[in-house]
């Protein structure tokens, strides 16, 4: 029956390129609009990605329909230099970057702008999550962006922006993966926008279930279960953009699911458990254009979020609380050639709180004797950039006090200069980490939790070959004191927090950049090495001293995609992973896994069958390569396989 599917695939796509017509490039964004694109996300205010201050990576919507990527997390795999992913408690897999565990509280994602970092750990579950169907682009910081964004931008900054049309149109899809045993991936997407004179109005969707794996997984005593019908994904995102003139209006619903068996240390015998992460967004602002230059914007914001919803009554646990932020803000932005600025000040006010059900008797008390614990914070940044006829000059801060941990202040500085041929960067930066959320609650007694300081020197140069070619290698030192550190409690089953000592990273990331009419193609490398210190030994690994537990010191991706027509082309990626260490029993000595690729193809074809319809074929870990997400701490939880062997497409029909 495969046999017979894989030929009807080839007929269909060998008939299609006989009479494919030059309707619609694959591929729009020649190699200069590429590397002068204006991004944001690194001070708010559009600036060349040469010239922004800050290793910023941009993966466009060629990109993503070109790279075969299912889901956020694949995208950013390949397409994010020293961006790797391993797995937490509870079947969380998380991420990591440039060697660090990013995963709770070290980097901030965002959607539309929206924070979607959990208000309890400051985390973010991937895994079939963030689907790609209505996302425009992704802008990345893979460096610090506290000075601009606050506590949650440690290392690094995601934003994802969706999909909007200029005019009424839309676009459904339908994504789906088959393993041979069960569907990895099987969403529904959907996206439409309304103008009428000065109102426009965007809706869009996505509805899936999809399995994380079919595997065995083994736990730290070796005992195993089957993943295959316990590791179900459930994902449902919805959201509304309303602009009129200059007021605008921001719904998102984020609802994420999943079933596992891989509780905590040990193999969950029972009926797979289901944790849930659900959020909602909304945001008003209005933009005064108080001249050509200046614009002020005051906005509001509020976040709920439930997550980490899990009930286990067998095991004495039960988590089910709320947690609320309400913030207001208004920004001041100047723009012109010569000297841009954004200035900004920001209140919000938090709350954890006991959810309201009749049987709370499993759930963690507050030490304060209320059923909330609650916080307010006063933000002030800046950050300006001078263009002159030879460098830019960028300078920046920010100042938190918080009625929790008190107050924090982190600079940024930058040079900047760009040509046609080339363009260089030097930045220092601090950052710091927000101790908030159920922290305070876990800290020991007699203890104060303070904020987590780093400071990150980056240096980075580019340069345009003769052939359609763009080349870019950064250097990076980031370390980081006051570390806030988890320490497990094997009485009570619930850990505390605490600060102690440093931790740190080096490394150098590059990345090359083809773009022509028949060819499309990056390559990137990633390379780590550990800040050697004594206070960090629940992440190094034992005896390999350079190394952190669960990411490579190596990365190196590489994707191409060669266009038959302006309407089919033909892509390859690869994911090179170098030798990793993790826990796999109790015998207090990691394992080594051994260096492993995983590799993809993919066939695009545009006005598929009919005009505005575009279909994806994958065909994912075609080596079946046996890949782990392992924990990236001495935590006791057990590598999580992943990334099965899959075939499956995307089909999107735009009206």
């Amino acid at each position: 029956m495969k046999r017979k599917i894989s030929f009807l695939f080839v007929i269909l796509l060998v008939s299609y390129i006989s009479y494919a017509q030059e309707v619609e490039d694959l591929i729009n964004l020649s190699l200069e609009e590429l590397m002068n694109m204006e991004v944001s996300i690194s001070n708010k205010s559009k600036t060349s990605i040469r010239e922004t201050a800050g290793i910023v990576t941009v993966i466009t919507n060629e990109d993503i329909q070109l790279s075969g990527a299912r889901d956020l997390q694949e995208l950013l795999q390949l397409y994010a230099p020293g961006y790797n992913f391993g797995v937490d408690v509870e079947g969380v897999v998380g991420l990591g970057i440039r060697g660090l565990w990013a995963h709770e509280g070290k980097f901030l994602l965002m959607v539309d702008g929206q924070e979607l970092n959990d208000g309890m750990f400051a985390s973010v579950p991937f895994g079939n999550h963030f689907t790609l169907a209505n996302v425009q682009r992704v802008e990345i910081i893979r460096g610090p962006g506290s000075s601009v964004y606050g506590g949650f931008a440690g290392i690094g900054v995601i934003n994802i922006i969706t999909k909007e049309g200029e005019s009424t149109q839309g676009s459904a899809s339908y994504l789906t993966s088959f393993t041979g045993n069960q569907f990895s991936y099987n969403n529904l997407s959907f996206n439409s926008t309304v103008v009428r004179n000065d109102l426009k109005l965007n809706f869009s969707g996505v509805y899936g279930k999809g399995a994380r794996n079919e595997r065995e997984f083994y736990d730290i005593y070796g005992d195993w279960s089957t993943l295959k019908g316990n590791s179900y994904i459930y994902t449902k995102q919805f959201e509304i953009k309303a602009k009129y003139k200059d007021f605008s209006i921001l719904a998102l619903m984020d609802d994420y699911s999943y079933d596992q068996i891989d509780l905590w240390d040990a193999v969950y015998r029972g009926t797979a458990l289901r944790e849930s992460f659900q959020s909602h967004f909304l945001q008003s602002s209005y933009d005064f254009k108080a001249s050509k230059k200046l614009t002020i914007t005051p906005r509001i914001n509020y976040k709920w979020q439930q997550p980490w919803r899990l009930n286990v009554v067998d095991q004495g646990y039960k988590n089910s609380k709320c947690y609320t932020k309400t913030l207001g803000g208004i920004t001041a932005t100047w723009d012109d050639s010569k000297l841009k600025g954004i200035f900004g000040v920001e209140y919000g006010f938090e709350q954890l709180k006991q959810a309201p059900f009749i049987d709370d008797t499993l759930e963690e008390v507050f030490r304060n004797g209320k059923d909330y614990l609650s916080y307010n914070n006063f933000a002030a940044y800046g950050q300006v950039q001078l263009n002159t006829k030879f460098i830019n000059l960028n300078a920046g801060a920010r100042f938190d006090k918080s009625s929790e941990y008190g107050s924090a202040f982190v600079p940024r500085f930058a040079l900047t200069r760009a040509t046609d041929s080339y363009h260089i960067k030097a930045m220092y930066s601090q950052s710091f980490r927000v101790p908030g959320g159920i922290i305070p609650n876990r800290q020991p007694i007699g203890f104060s939790i303070s904020p987590e300081k780093g400071t990150i020197i980056e240096f980075e140069v580019g340069a345009k070959l003769p052939i359609q070619t763009y080349i870019t290698l950064n250097l990076f030192d980031a370390r980081f004191s006051e570390v806030i550190i988890y320490q497990n409690d094997s009485n009570t089953g619930i850990g505390s927090y605490r600060n102690y000592g440093k931790i740190g990273t080096q490394g150098i990331e590059a990345e090359v950049k083809h773009s022509s009419k028949s060819v499309y193609a990056n390559i990137n490398f990633a390379y780590y090495k550990r800040e050697k210190s004594t206070t960090d030994s629940i992440y190094f690994v034992p005896g390999k001293n350079d190394y952190f537990l669960a990411f490579s010191p190596i990365r190196i991706n590489a994707s191409a995609s060669y266009f038959i027509s302006k309407n089919v082309g033909v892509g390859a990626s690869v994911s090179y992973f170098g030798e990793r260490y993790g826990y796999v029993n109790t015998s207090g000595t990691p394992k080594k896994f051994d260096p492993i690729a995983l590799v993809n193809l993919n066939f695009n074809i545009n006005r598929f069958l009919v005009d505005g319809m575009q279909l994806n074929l994958h065909l994912t870990n075609i080596l079946n390569a046996d890949f782990y997400f392992i924990q990236a701490y001495n935590g006791s939880h057990a590598p999580l396989p992943g990334f099965d062997r899959s075939l499956g497409f995307n089909i999107v029909y735009q009206f």
